[in-house]
C-alpha cells in the first residue's frame, strides 16, 4: 500500500448518444470527488468502449479515454491508455461521441 498507483475503469458505451454523455457527465464528477482515503491512488482512467459490427470484421471497438489526477505526485504514467484498441491508434479524450 505505499506504493503510487492507478485505475482503469472500462464501460461499454451502448445505450445511444443521449445516455452516454449524461453517463460520462456523473462518471467525470465522480472521478473529481473520489476520496481514496489513506491509499496514494495517484490517477484514474475512464475507457469508454462503443462496440461495432462492420461488414468486414468480426468485432470492432471505438474507444475513448478520460483521466484524472486524485493526488498526481508525478506526470501521468500512461499517455496513451487504450485497454482493447492498439496503442498506434489515435487517442481520443472524452465521450465517442465527440468526433
Amino acid at each position: 500500500m505505499d506504493r503510487p498507483g492507478i485505475i482503469h475503469v472500462g464501460f461499454e458505451a451502448v445505450e445511444g448518444d443521449a445516455v452516454e454523455q449524461l453517463r460520462y457527465q456523473r462518471i467525470v464528477a465522480s472521478m473529481s470527488e473520489f476520496d481514496p482515503r489513506e491509499t496514494p491512488l495517484e490517477y484514474v482512467y475512464s475507457h469508454f468502449l462503443a462496440p461495432e459490427s462492420p461488414p468486414d470484421q468480426g468485432w470492432a471497438y471505438d474507444e475513448t479515454t478520460d483521466w484524472r489526477g486524485i493526488r498526481p505526485t508525478a506526470p501521468r504514467p500512461l499517455v496513451r491508455p487504450f485497454l482493447v484498441l492498439d496503442q498506434r491508434a489515435q487517442q481520443r479524450l472524452g465521450g465517442h461521441w465527440e468526433q
